[in-house]
């Protein structure tokens, strides 16, 4: 339970980073 929970939030940050990221490149 712990592990998917840990997993949910590398992907929420995932999520929130990757746009910023793309912003950064163009």
């Amino acid at each position: 339970m712990y592990f998917l929970r840990g997993l949910i939030k590398l992907i929420k940050v995932l999520y929130l980073s990757v746009p910023g990221f793309l912003l950064l490149m163009w």
